[in-house]
């Protein structure tokens, strides 16, 4: 059973300032922070793209900041997006942040009046209420998608979902994050041109994009067997699409 719960509100106070509490949790902190920023884009994204959304990863930072912020005086926990909620909101059709609103009114009326009969709900109940809402974001099929598109890529999934079921979520993630700005390190690092970068003449580039079959060799369509790597020249030779 969930047993008893306080019926009131978490009353206003002030953060501590002792220095050592201070440096103390100054890592932790950091931590969690980028944990929760990642998760709550991360799931974000995921919905938005189902409905062909966008969102802004700029205003969900502020939103989050600002949350946390009004919980150091409130004596609240730290804020972060809700993985069951938010899935059972876009379950139920929700499109604005009025059903954030809605949903934290319920909270607060269950809070103060239905405690009592909350403390004889049985913590499976919930448990359930969970896994069920977390399993319509199990993408399976999203696997194999990866390993086709970009091998690097599914390694990196493949890394984090490991060390999140053995080291817990916050190394699963840091090791996500850190292995996919290795990955974006090394592409963007590596200068590769398209096979009709040499072509210096535009009729000749038009002709050849329309015809040129795939065993024709780069040189022969080109007419050039040597591709010099310069900024402005390079992309000088690109005739206009116009």
């Amino acid at each position: 059973m969930v047993g008893e719960i306080p019926a009131h509100l978490p009353p206003l106070s002030l953060p501590s300032l002792d220095p050592s509490v201070w440096r103390e949790l100054l890592l932790p902190a950091f931590l969690i922070s980028v944990v929760g920023f990642i998760e709550s884009v991360s799931l974000a994204q995921m919905l938005a793209a189902r409905r062909r959304e966008r969102i802004s990863p700029d205003q969900e930072l502020i939103g989050l900041g600002s949350a946390n912020l009004a919980a150091a005086f409130t004596s609240g926990m730290p804020v972060t997006g809700s993985l069951s909620r938010t899935v059972i909101n876009f379950d139920a059709g929700a499109r604005t942040p009025a059903a954030g609103a809605l949903a934290a009114f319920g909270v607060g009326l269950v809070i103060l009046c239905l405690t009592p009969l909350i403390a004889y709900l049985p913590i499976a109940t919930l448990a359930a209420s969970i896994i069920v809402s977390a399993m319509t974001l199990v993408d399976l099929p999203g696997l194999k998608r990866t390993w086709r598109y970009s091998q690097s890529d599914f390694a990196a999934m493949l890394i984090t979902i490991v060390l999140t079921f053995l080291e817990g979520v916050e190394a699963g993630v840091m090791a996500g994050v850190g292995v996919s700005l290795a990955l974006y390190l090394y592409r963007t690092s590596r200068l590769t041109l398209p096979w009709w970068a040499g072509c210096r003449v535009p009729s000749t580039f038009a002709t050849c994009a329309a015809t040129r079959p795939r065993s024709t060799p780069r040189s022969r369509c080109c007419g050039s067997t040597r591709v010099s790597i310069s900024p402005t020249p390079a992309i000088s030779r690109i005739p206009s699409t116009r």
